[in-house]
């Protein structure tokens, strides 16, 4: 494994400058397979994944994800393009909880609700880069009943980050450690959120990685990739794609087929239509939160593009997973300065229930208590 480290990839924006003081430009890790068949950038603002270059079954390298070419484009982007999303991902509704007896109001910055962590989540704030170097696989990242387990390879790439969030930061209550983990193998990228609660009081998370993938890359359309998902019920959503209380069962649905031989992007839209709703994962318990080492990993999607042979297959710890099919991807939006397409990536978004904290059924998923430590581990593995 090769290891890179760009000191000075992008100059920050000015308002970063004041707010964060000395540091003036973004960092880019690079990590290349031996094979150099797989090459993953990734940057200290935002935690973002910049590029994922694939190879494919000819050799070809592709980049299979979107993203941006400077750190300036990011801020301005509203897209969450390989961004780690938090304090809690997904929507709440009106921005609203109610915690411990206290009535708190977030910014509500996605229609009526609460989006993302909110106006500057944690996609839009620097992570401190606190090892980058080769180690021997730890057993937390094996996968059961996979022969593609990234524990089998000798030597992986580590890039961890760290940061707080201090109590008040947009507008949530209590302070939290963060830890940013990255490891990466010849052909997996496993991710690993940690948090940890500093404070007296509870507070909510609930993160995740905001990867859009195209097994295709270039300017393609995904409708003719095939996604299989292991999930048994989804969330059916309102007009500003809020969760519902109810759950639908997927044989049930437009969805049927998905959780078994799996079906197409394409035939998704024409028989359900845009897809952005979060789907529970067979055997998962959704109630709870999934606090660091109670939870293995355990198969959650995988993708597959006959045209260019590649496929992904998405392992969590996490009890839902959130698909959403770039519904609002147009042409004024850009990837590395090539205009996007509707439809022209997908997310799989792995995460606890949306809205929970007012959902009753899931309303202390994502509350984290003092001296806990909420683990979202996610593999991205590469075919």
């Amino acid at each position: 494994m090769q290891l890179n480290r760009d000191s000075k990839w992008s100059e920050a924006p000015s308002h970063l400058l004041k707010k964060e003081g000395e540091r003036r430009y973004a960092e880019l890790f690079t990590v290349k397979s031996p094979s150099n068949q797989f090459i993953v950038d990734i940057t200290d603002f935002g935690g973002i994944i910049v590029r994922i270059q694939v190879g494919d079954d000819k050799g070809n390298l592709s980049d299979v994800v979107l993203g941006e070419n400077s750190c300036s484009e990011y801020v301005k982007a509203s897209t969450y393009f390989g961004a780690t999303i938090g304090r809690v991902s997904n929507r709440i509704a009106g921005g609203k909880f109610k915690l411990e007896g206290n009535e708190h109001q977030l910014a509500v910055n996605n229609g009526p609700n609460h989006l993302h962590g909110g106006l500057e989540g944690f996609d839009k704030v620097w992570w401190n880069c606190s090892r980058f170097e080769l180690i021997d696989p730890p057993k937390e990242i094996s996968i059961q009943n996979s022969e593609i387990s990234p524990e089998r390879e000798e030597k992986i790439a580590l890039l961890q980050f760290e940061r707080t969030s201090k109590d008040g930061e947009e507008g949530y209550p209590g302070g939290v450690a963060l830890t940013l983990r990255y490891y990466i193998t010849s052909r997996a990228v496993v991710w690993e959120l940690l948090a940890e609660n500093l404070d007296e009081k509870s507070t909510l998370v609930n993160l995740t990685n905001h990867s859009y993938f195209n097994l295709e890359g270039g300017d393609s359309i995904i409708d003719d990739q095939v996604i299989t998902l292991n999930a048994d019920h989804y969330n059916p959503v309102d007009s500003d794609c809020l969760a519902l209380d109810s759950l639908q069962e997927i044989e049930k649905s437009s969805f049927k087929g998905i959780h078994k031989e799996g079906v197409s992007f394409g035939s998704l839209f024409a028989n359900f239509g845009d897809v952005d709703h979060s789907f529970h994962l067979v055997g998962k318990d959704a109630t709870k939160m999934t606090l660091k080492g109670e939870e293995s990993m355990t198969f959650v999607a995988r993708v597959e593009s006959k045209k260019s042979r590649r496929k992904i297959s998405i392992y969590s710890n996490q009890p839902c997973v959130q698909l959403y099919t770039g519904n609002f991807l147009t042409e004024e939006i850009q990837s590395f300065g090539q205009k996007c397409r509707k439809h022209g990536a997908f997310c799989l978004e792995t995460q606890l229930p949306p809205n929970s904290i007012n959902r009753k059924e899931y309303a202390q998923s994502t509350v984290l208590t003092r001296g806990k430590t909420y683990q979202n581990l996610t593999a991205f593995v590469f075919q």
